[in-house]
């Protein structure tokens, strides 16, 4: 048995549903999640829906508080040089809402689109901006 987690934040990114293998839909979303009000570097993990829990997003929006309450699965690789990879995945298995949108001191963030993607000056400007 998987030892669950939780974590409180906001949503930044919501993406299409993924329906590549039709049995196992999913969905992946961003939450930005920070230790304190003046936190200058935020974190924003990634976290997966599947199946059912797909559709459980379309109730959220971007910028809104959310509870998630979320597995942590990890499965190692060992790819032909014989260099093992391990790929990790943050399984959301309940979203709760925590009542408050958009209170980010008006920044908006997409959501993301099935033809969505950044321009090239975003691209650039984020590759400039990093934290180190």
């Amino acid at each position: 048995m998987s030892k669950s987690f939780e974590i409180e934040g906001k949503i930044h990114i919501i993406s299409p549903v993924n329906n590549t293998n039709a049995a196992y839909p999913s969905r992946r979303f961003i939450v930005e999640t920070s230790s304190g009000p003046d936190d200058v570097y935020p974190q924003h993990p990634e976290f997966n829906a599947s199946k059912a829990r797909c559709a459980d997003l379309d109730r959220f929006r971007v910028g809104e508080s959310v509870r998630i309450t979320f597995n942590i699965n990890g499965r190692p690789w060992t790819n032909p040089a014989g260099k093992i990879i391990t790929f990790n995945t943050l399984e959301a298995w309940k979203i709760e809402s925590m009542g408050s949108a958009n209170t980010n001191g008006g920044e908006h963030y997409p959501q993301v689109g099935a033809n969505a993607s950044p321009s090239a000056n975003t691209q650039a400007e984020e590759s400039q901006d990093l934290p180190f």
